[in-house]
């Protein structure tokens, strides 16, 4: 049987070094951890991982609070080699986020979960899981490994003119994790997104079935006005027969996209967005330690 210690430069963005040494005896077998703050230098005992029986036991000893550094153990990965089988044990706990979902009343949620010693923020990356369909109702997501630059994207359509409400989830990992999500309501293209509360959501559903009316009515009136009552206005009057047939075709498929916008906007308030509501979006932020991703936190309760 042997122990291995897997750590690296990716534990801590302070330099730390550990070691593991074999260090048995007749009658227990014993592995110790070293801690250097820089190669080559004598290391300190700072803890140890020992066999009792079946079972193993790992103990913090004195010289461990000499330096605060010294925590960056957590981050590290045991690796134990039976002979007949192989397995490995993460030095920290995954912690559990609560907290992260919207409520009727809360378009916005902003959440620094309480976690010390992270690893190097280089290695960590924070992804959306895979949201399905049962709970949250038809979606779209965009950019699900979450940086600081780049926010995913939660949409409920894959149709441009169809994503009027969406969900941006943010996270900024450094000497803190800073998590964020909101409900955004843009109702037209280039428009600034606006925090979509539940009184603007329903005057947006209103907006758009009277918008997408008005465009039905004014493509049927341009259609029933004969050819030469338009030629009097000025912005028609040089307009052709086919001409202003196009324009007739044109009118349509505007009005039928306003009409399919404003049916489509209503689906998803009710068939999506308000799925959101009271239910903890899936998000995992994780570090890479050599070719592993190791689990560092997880708005995902344990089942």
């Amino acid at each position: 049987m042997s122990l291995t210690l897997l750590t690296g430069p990716e534990i801590s963005k302070a330099k730390v070094f550990f070691e593991l040494k074999a260090n048995h005896s007749d009658t227990a077998r014993q592995w110790d951890i070293l801690y250097r703050k820089r190669q080559p230098e004598e290391g300190s005992l700072v803890a140890k991982f020992f066999k009792n029986g079946n079972d193993f036991g790992f103990q913090w000893l004195p010289a461990a609070a000499e330096d605060k550094n010294v925590n960056y153990l957590r981050n590290c990965v045991i690796k134990f080699d039976f002979g007949t089988h192989k397995t490995q044990r993460v030095l920290r706990s995954t912690t559990i986020i609560k907290g992260f979902k919207f409520g009727v009343d809360n378009p916005q949620i902003r959440l620094e979960p309480e976690m010390q010693w992270l690893p190097n923020p280089a290695n960590i990356t924070t992804q959306l899981s895979t949201l399905s369909e049962k709970e949250f109702g038809r979606t779209v997501v965009e950019n699900p490994v979450i940086t600081k630059k780049q926010p995913a994207g939660i949409f409920f359509s894959d149709i441009d003119y169809e994503q009027l409400t969406f969900i941006l989830v943010t996270a900024d990992v450094k000497s803190k994790v800073k998590l964020s999500a909101s409900l955004q309501l843009r109702m037209l293209a280039g428009q600034r997104p606006k925090l979509a509360k539940p009184s603007l959501l329903e005057s947006a559903a209103e907006s758009l079935i009277q918008r997408s009316r008005n465009m039905r009515l004014a493509a049927n009136q341009f259609k029933a006005t004969p050819i030469d009552q338009l030629r009097k206005q000025p912005a028609y009057r040089n307009i052709s027969y086919p001409q202003k047939l196009e324009l007739e075709k044109k009118l349509k498929a505007e009005a039928d996209v306003a009409a399919e916008q404003a049916t489509k906007f209503i689906e998803q308030k009710t068939s999506s967005l308000e799925k959101f509501y009271g239910k903890v979006m899936p998000l995992t932020i994780s570090y890479k330690l050599g070719n592993q991703n190791i689990p560092l936190a997880t708005t995902i309760s344990p089942q």
